[in-house]
């Protein structure tokens, strides 16, 4: 795990988000749900 994807969970833990909440993406009529987690993870 990056320094990055660190403090972004840190950020999140300390503004009290659960890192394993969920969003909803529609994309071309499908949707698609990833975690706090997952994106943090993948992009950072």
């Amino acid at each position: 795990m990056s320094n990055i994807s660190d403090e972004c969970k840190k950020i999140l833990l300390e503004e009290n988000i659960d890192i394993f909440s969920e969003i909803d993406f529609k994309v071309n009529s499908k949707v698609h749900t990833l975690s706090f987690e997952y994106i943090v993870d993948i992009c950072m």
